[in-house]
C-alpha cells in the first residue's frame, strides 16, 4: 500500500526533474503489461486505461487513469486524454486533457498567472490588448471565460475565426477613458477606428462590450469612442447574444456585409445603434434592441432620451429580413445610401417605444415591408419633450400589414402635440389595425404629398367622454392622394369636429360618407376625387311620384348626404331641377312627391352628395 501511495509522487518527481527525459510506454492489448525493465519506467495500457510504474526496488505498482488527478502538468498521448484531468500550475482550475488538446484557445494559457484573479473578479485594470491579439493571431477559436478583459486597441476577428464568451452577463470586454487637459478621451491607442472588427465568415457571440461614460447630460462631454463593432467586411458572419453599452456608434456595416446574421443583439449608443449601407446580399436579424445600456444615471438617461439617436439606419442594402426590432426613444432612418439605390426588405415586428422613436424615410429609400408596427406616445408627467411623431414618410414605399398606435396621451403637463404620421412624399399603405389619437389638437395623419391608402384601419378618439377636435383626424392637402379604402372612424356621442378634411381635390382621393359613422368631413372642391357621390335613377308614376333606395346605412343617415334631383320629362326634351320641397329623405329611400300628372313617366336622376360640401 505504501508503494502504491508513493507511486504518483515518484511519477511527479520524474516529470518535473529538469534533466530527466521521461518515456511513457503504451500498449493497446486488453490485459497486456507493457515491459517495464528499469526503475522509474512508466507505461499505460490505453485499452484498460491503467498506468504502471516500476519502483527502485524492482516492484511494480499500477493504478486507474479514470480518476487520476495528478499534480502539475502531465504529458500523455492524445489518445489517452479522455477523463484525465490536470491541475495546472499557479493554482488555476483543473481541466481535462481533452480540453488541453482541443483546437481552441484557452485565454488562461496566454494571460500571465498574476493577472488571472483580476480578470475573473473584474478588478483588473491592466491592458490585455497584447494577450487578446496573441490569441486571435493563432487563427483558432477563442473562448473567453467569465471575466473582465480590458483592452486599448482594435481587436480583429479574422476570416472564418471565432471569438466568444460564456454569456454577455459574465464575459466583458471593457474600455475606459482618461482625462487629458480637462477633456475625457477614450483610453485607446492612437488611430483606433473600431474596437472590434469582423472579417468574412467570422463569428462573435456570447459576451458584452462595455464602454465607460462620465455622468453628464451634455452630449459634448460624452467620451467619443470609435465604432464599437465594425462589420463592414463581415459577409456571411454570425453575431449572437451580444450586449454593447455606453457606445457612440454601436454596430456599423459600411461595406459589403451581405449574408450577415444577427441574433439577440442589445445596444446602447448615443448616436447610432445599427447601421447598414453597402450590403450586396441579404442581411438577417432577429431580436434587435436599442436600449439605454450603459446610460445608467439620470443625466445619461435624459441624454439618451433626447430623441437625437438613431435605432436603425438603412442605406444601400439589396435585401434584408429582420424578424423583430425594438427602438427606445430613437429614430429609424431609411435613405438612398452613399451610392444610391436604397434598400428592399422586411421587418416582422417594429416596436417604436416612447417619444423620439420615429420611422423616417427619405427620397430614394426603396421599399419597406413591416408586418406589425406598434407604437405608444404617452409621456410621463414630468417629461417636457413634445409628444413624438410615429412616422415621417418623405420617400420610398412603406407597406404596413398591421398598425397599433396609441398617441398623445391625455397628460395635462403636455402643451405641444405632434401629428402622429406625416406623409410628404413616397407611398404609405396600411392594411389593418387601429390608430388611437387621444388629443383633438393633433392629427392622426397629415398628408401633403405622396399617396396614402388604407385597408381595414380603425381611427379612434380614445376618450370615453368625447372631445372636440380643433384639427381634423386625417387631413389631406397639396398634391397628396388619400384613399380610405375600408377604413372607418369611431365616433362617441360627445365628439365633435371634422374626421376628414380634403384640402385639395386630387384624382386619388376616395372616401364613402358611410365610413365616417356620424363624423363630419370637409372637401374643398370635388371634380377629380370620389367622395361618396352617387347618381340614382327612378321613373315617376301617373301622379308624378316615385322613390328609390339610397343605400346609406349606419348612424344619422340624414347627415351623410343631401339629394339634388334632376327631372327629364318623358313628353318633352326638357330638364327641370326639382324644388327641395318636393324631395323627402328617410333612413332607407329618397321620395319625389307632388309633381303631378304632368310629370307622369318622367325619368328622375337624384345625385347624392355628402353634407357640409
Amino acid at each position: 500500500m505504501k508503494n502504491r501511495l508513493l507511486a504518483p509522487l515518484a511519477m511527479l518527481l520524474a516529470l518535473v526533474a529538469p534533466a530527466v527525459a521521461l518515456e511513457i510506454k503504451s500498449d493497446t492489448r486488453p490485459g497486456a503489461l507493457p515491459p517495464l525493465t528499469a526503475p522509474g519506467d512508466t507505461a499505460i495500457n490505453r485499452t484498460d486505461r491503467t498506468q504502471f510504474f516500476r519502483n527502485a526496488d524492482g516492484s511494480m505498482v499500477d493504478g486507474s487513469l479514470l480518476n487520476a488527478l495528478p499534480s502539475g502538468r502531465k504529458a500523455v498521448e492524445q489518445s489517452d486524454e479522455t477523463d484525465l484531468s490536470t491541475i495546472p500550475s499557479g493554482g488555476r482550475p483543473p481541466q481535462t486533457i481533452a480540453r488541453r488538446f482541443s483546437n481552441r484557445v484557452n485565454p488562461f494559457d496566454k494571460i500571465p498567472d498574476e493577472l488571472r484573479d483580476g480578470v475573473i473578479s473584474g478588478s483588473n485594470g491592466v491592458d490585455l490588448t497584447a494577450y487578446l491579439r496573441a490569441m486571435l493571431a493563432l487563427d483558432l477559436p477563442v473562448d473567453l471565460p467569465c471575466g473582465s478583459y480590458r483592452f486599448r486597441g482594435k481587436l480583429t476577428v479574422r476570416a472564418n475565426q471565432y471569438l466568444g464568451g460564456a454569456g454577455f452577463g459574465c464575459t466583458k470586454l471593457v474600455v475606459g477613458y482618461r482625462n487629458v487637459n480637462g477633456v475625457d478621451v477614450p483610453d485607446l491607442e492612437a488611430g483606433t477606428t473600431a474596437l472590434v472588427e469582423l472579417e468574412t465568415n467570422a463569428q462573435f457571440r456570447d459576451l458584452q462590450i462595455m464602454l465607460a461614460q462620465p455622468d453628464t447630460a451634455n452630449r459634448a462631454r460624452l467620451v467619443a469612442y470609435p465604432v464599437a463593432l465594425d462589420v463592414s467586411k463581415a459577409s456571411s458572419g454570425i453575431l449572437a447574444n451580444l450586449l454593447i453599452g455606453g457606445a457612440i456608434d454601436g454596430l456599423v456595416c459600411g461595406g459589403n456585409c451581405g449574408g450577415l446574421s444577427l441574433d439577440n443583439i442589445w445596444i446602447g449608443a448615443a448616436n447610432r445603434h445599427f447601421v447598414f449601407d453597402g450590403a450586396l446580399n441579404y442581411v438577417f436579424g432577429s431580436k434587435l434592441m436599442a436600449w439605454p445600456i450603459g446610460f445608467k444615471t439620470q443625466n445619461l438617461l435624459k441624454l439618451y432620451n433626447d430623441g437625437q439617436g438613431t435605432c436603425l439606419e438603412m442605406g444601400k442594402v439589396e435585401a434584408y429580413a429582420i424578424e423583430g426590432i425594438s427602438c427606445s426613444a430613437t429614430k429609424i432612418r431609411f435613405w438612398a445610401g452613399r451610392n444610391g439605390g436604397g434598400s428592399f426588405g422586411n421587418i416582422g415586428l417594429l416596436n417604436l417605444d416612447a417619444n423620439g422613436s420615429t420611422l423616417n424615410t427619405e427620397p430614394g429609400s426603396g421599399q419597406i415591408n413591416v408586418g406589425t408596427l406598434y407604437s405608444t406616445k404617452n409621456a410621463a408627467a414630468a417629461q417636457t419633450l413634445a409628444m413624438g411623431r410615429v412616422a415621417n414618410i418623405a420617400g420610398g414605399r412603406v407597406n404596413i400589414g398591421n398598425i397599433d398606435v396609441d398617441a398623445n396621451g391625455t397628460n395635462a403637463a403636455q402643451t405641444v402635440f405632434l401629428d402622429s404620421i406625416l406623409v410628404s412624399g413616397g407611398a404609405l399603405n396600411i392594411g389593418s389595425g387601429s390608430i388611437l389619437q387621444r388629443r383633438g389638437e393633433a392629427r392622426a395623419i397629415l398628408a401633403t404629398s405622396g399617396r396614402v391608402s388604407f385597408g381595414a384601419v380603425s381611427f379612434e378618439s380614445g376618450n370615453a367622454n368625447g372631445y372636440g377636435r380643433s384639427v381634423p383626424y386625417v387631413e389631406q392637402g397639396g398634391t397628396a392622394e388619400v384613399d380610405f379604402g375600408a377604413a372607418s372612424f369611431r365616433r362617441r356621442d360627445n365628439d365633435s369636429g371634422l374626421a376628414v378634411k380634403f384640402g385639395t381635390d386630387t384624382s386619388g382621393n376616395r372616401i364613402d360618407p358611410g365610413q365616417l359613422h356620424g363624423w363630419d368631413m370637409s372637401i374643398a372642391t370635388r371634380n377629380k376625387g370620389r367622395y361618396g357621390d352617387a347618381t340614382l335613377q327612378l321613373t315617376l308614376d301617373a301622379m308624378g311620384e316615385g322613390s328609390v333606395g339610397h343605400g346609406y346605412s349606419g348612424d344619422s343617415p340624414f347627415r351623410k348626404f343631401v339629394p339634388v334631383a334632376i327631372v327629364k320629362k318623358a313628353s318633352e326634351a326638357l330638364t327641370i331641377l326639382i324644388p327641395s320641397t318636393n324631395l323627402m329623405v328617410d333612413s332607407g329611400a329618397i321620395y319625389v312627391r307632388g309633381l303631378g300628372a304632368a310629370f307622369a313617366g318622367a325619368t328622375v336622376y337624384v345625385q347624392t352628395r355628402p353634407t357640409g360640401l
